[in-house]
């Protein structure tokens, strides 16, 4: 629980923008189905 404090919003941001990227790789590979 204490590392969540650590953590600064930014990664909150960077995790979103990471999960975007792969959607994004999935969607372009026709992977989207398979989640």
């Amino acid at each position: 629980m204490g590392q969540t404090r650590r953590v600064p919003c930014d990664s909150h941001a960077d995790a979103l923008t990471l999960l975007a990227r792969i959607q994004r790789r999935r969607s372009q590979r026709g992977y989207s189905a398979v989640d």
